[in-house]
């Protein structure tokens, strides 16, 4: 029996999703005898999604080698084996899934996987298309493993795919919305609980735009070196002068954390301040959430990481942030779960590491009310200038 690209033995179910609203099920059973006895056919509309079981599992290996990104009545379709469906549904959020923006309209699905492929077994791969279709300018692939994933991170951010070069990032849950035919099973329970989540999702980053704009006190500061960033973050406890009711959250790297624990023991009593670095325990956190809540501590340096688990650690008077997540929607949750309305938040940016937030940000600052470092509208045609160099 065949293995397919999961690693699991190949059955003889697939999936096959994306389905045009006029199909029948009467034209899909016609459609898939054509490669061999089927046991039964399960067709969601509501889902745009199908399941078909064959007698034999060399016919449904044919099926979806053939029928993956077919044109059926007018809509582009991904035929997947169960076996392959059932392990993306438990890989979504775990790196191995990744959104490729800044696509040329001309990439279809099929150029993307190849491009892809290059880098790893690609188990998923979709450029998402309108109700006429055509490209959205975004897709995405879902690797087997992290080792194809964290290759293509690395190598394909800026690649030249067509007449475009394309960003790379992780899958977020909040992407959940963006894609059509990925809940990867066939039922109206599962449709509708996509729907649910998609709806709460929406809600959710409503939430936390209309609190992002509800901030008193935002600034980003465009620092480059590791030890001006280390400066800027004494300058900022020394002139604060932290207490139980006046409490600061440096959130870090990983690596960054110990430097900036440093800083902090020169401005603070060692019973003053805590930190939480990258892989912290439970009980750790715990310790620390209980600590910063009470107003024991008066300045904590957390790993981003860390910062963002589900936990009790609380929003603090002043939050810096010494690096920022890749993307805006990941910075925008980070000030909706650890600060207040009126807490400070001092950012740090920096032209190389932060490049592909800079206009997000710009414009989210600008759209909130908050000034926008003139350097940081200057990043993204400098970025192209660098890029149109090599």
């Amino acid at each position: 029996m065949r293995r397919d690209p999961s690693g699991e033995e190949s059955r003889g179910d697939v999936y096959i999703c994306d389905l045009s609203g006029e199909i029948t099920e009467y034209e899909l059973r016609q459609v898939f005898q054509n490669y061999g006895e089927l046991t039964s056919l399960e067709h969601d509309k509501e889902s745009a999604s199908a399941r078909v079981r064959f007698v034999d599992s060399k016919a449904a290996e044919e099926a979806q080698d053939v029928l993956n990104y077919a044109l059926l009545k007018g809509r582009t379709c991904r035929c997947l084996t169960t076996s392959v469906a059932e392990v993306i549904r438990h890989s979504m959020e775990g790196g191995q899934r990744l959104v490729v923006e800044c696509l040329d309209p001309s990439i279809e699905s099929t150029g993307l996987r190849d491009v892809c492929g290059l880098f790893g077994s690609v188990l998923d791969c979709k450029v998402e298309l309108d109700g006429d279709e055509r490209s959205r300018g975004f897709g995405f692939v879902h690797y087997a493993d992290m080792e194809g994933a964290e290759k293509a991170m690395e190598f394909m951010e800026g690649m030249q795919i067509g007449s475009s070069r394309v960003e790379l990032r992780l899958y977020e849950h909040s992407d959940l919305g963006l894609f059509t035919g990925c809940s990867y099973v066939v039922s109206q329970e599962a449709s509708r609980e996509q729907a649910r989540l998609a709806a709460a999702e929406e809600e959710r980053q409503r939430q936390v735009t209309t609190f992002w704009k509800s901030m008193k006190y935002h600034h980003v500061e465009v620092v480059e070196a590791e030890e001006a960033k280390l400066r800027r973050l004494k300058e900022l406890i020394q002139s604060y002068s932290p207490d139980h009711d006046r409490q600061i959250l440096v959130i870090a790297g990983a690596a960054g954390v110990k430097p900036a624990v440093e800083v902090v023991r020169q401005c603070c009593e060692d019973t003053d301040h805590g930190s939480l670095e990258a892989g912290a325990s439970d009980q750790d956190l715990r310790i620390a959430a209980e600590g910063f809540a009470t107003g024991n501590l008066y300045v904590l340096v957390a790993a981003a990481d860390v910062a963002m688990r589900d936990n009790d650690l609380g929003k603090a008077a002043m939050l810096v942030n010494m690096e920022l997540p890749r993307t805006l929607s990941q910075y925008l949750e980070r000030l909706h779960k650890r600060a207040r309305k009126d807490t400070r938040v001092h950012s740090f940016f920096s032209s190389q590491a932060d490049a592909r937030l800079a206009r997000p940000l710009a414009s989210a600052l600008e759209g909130a009310g908050h000034e926008v470092p003139v350097e940081m509208v200057e990043v993204p045609s400098a970025a192209a200038r660098s890029r149109a160099l090599g």
